[in-house]
């Protein structure tokens, strides 16, 4: 991996994380106007932050700390959600079919 790569790679996650900070509407409104985009929201902290009804699909979401969200609602189709701490997370109606929960 060049600098350049890993620069781009960090300034993308601040990116997204800034963009899910700003609430679900706004986060799933970016979402409809970057339809190719994968978020990549490693190790993010989102512990009690409500995300109901967001848009997570394809999210790399590996390692974040989501305990205590509510995430009801929220599409999480193939997200990656690998090693993500989702204690006492609420996920009622959330789809999470294909997601990778390993």
């Amino acid at each position: 991996m060049t600098v350049f790569t890993t620069v781009m790679a960090i300034f993308t996650t601040w990116r997204h994380k800034v963009v899910m900070q700003k609430g679900v509407y706004v986060w799933n409104d970016w979402r409809e106007t970057h339809p190719n985009t994968i978020p990549n929201l490693r190790k993010a902290h989102l512990e009690k932050v409500n995300l109901i009804g967001a848009d997570l699909h394809w999210a790399d979401l590996y390692g974040a700390n989501m305990s205590e969200a509510n995430l009801s609602e929220a599409d999480l189709r193939m997200a990656n959600l690998h090693n993500a701490n989702l204690r006492k997370t609420d996920l009622r109606e959330a789809n999470l079919h294909y997601a990778n929960l390993h």
